[in-house]
């Protein structure tokens, strides 16, 4: 398997799979479900704990396709959007409402957030992004989190989480289920190109610097400074998930 190189956070969407990835969706039944779940999630927590003032801010904003479901749902709450990826920050831009609820920076996600002060931030999500990073450089991006968002606001995370090490008939199920479901939907749109794309990005996911398991997510992230971690459901290898920061 290659090994990842580059940068802090590598561009892994600069090809094909960037260019046509509104095509991937189909691959994901539950896509537009959970991608709904985090705007709800979100709304309710800005709600729960008036902090409308500070914006929420979006690691990964891809095609926008996460930042729409929390701008339907989190009504009034600025969102500050990361990506280093410029073909997919060029479909969000298209995608995004022209009324300044939105800014987007061009930049490693990593970066980004070392260049913000303390407190900045009433919340946090991210779909489908901190699995494309080293665990190394996932660490570092939950700790500066942890410094960046206010006492006692939330991380809503809709990601590629696989089983723990115990489950490994689950975790092969889970794997070839997903293999599948691409092949199935790029062969049926006449697309075999973006198989070989696709199935090559998943085997990068699976890499043991890399791959982002349940255990070590949850330890991660009590080790950063969020104690309360909550897993609402797994489809596969996608998972929902919150983790809190305390109040004091």
């Amino acid at each position: 398997m290659r090994r990842r190189e580059g940068t802090v956070q590598d561009r892994r969407f600069s090809g094909k799979a960037g260019d046509d990835y509104e095509l991937f969706k189909p691959a994901i039944p539950w896509h537009d479900d959970f991608q709904a779940w985090v705007g709800e999630l979100v709304a309710e927590h800005h709600v729960r704990t008036d902090v409308l003032v500070l914006p929420a801010l979006e690691l990964g904003v891809g095609t926008a396709n996460t930042t729409l479901p929390v701008l339907h749902h989190a009504t009034g709450i600025p969102i500050v959007g990361v990506d280093n990826e410029p073909t997919m920050l060029e479909q969000a831009r298209i995608n995004l409402p022209a009324d300044g609820s939105v800014t987007l920076h061009e930049a490693d996600i990593l970066t980004f957030l070392l260049s913000q002060k303390e407190d900045s931030f009433g919340s946090c999500f991210t779909a489908w992004t901190l699995h494309n990073l080293k665990r190394t450089t996932r660490q570092r991006v939950y700790r500066e989190l942890a410094r960046v968002l206010q006492p006692g606001a939330v991380l809503v995370q809709f990601d590629k989480i696989v089983r723990s090490a115990d489950l490994p008939c689950e975790r092969h199920a889970d794997f070839s289920d997903q293999i599948q479901r691409v092949i199935d939907v790029f062969e049926g749109i006449g697309r075999p190109d973006l198989v070989s794309e696709w199935v090559m990005h998943y085997l990068e996911d699976e890499h043991p610097d890399v791959v982002m398991t349940e255990p070590a997510t949850r330890q991660d992230l009590f080790v950063a400074g969020f104690p309360r971690v909550t897993f609402y459901d797994r489809k596969g290898m996608d998972v929902i998930m919150s983790a809190h920061l305390p109040i004091h």
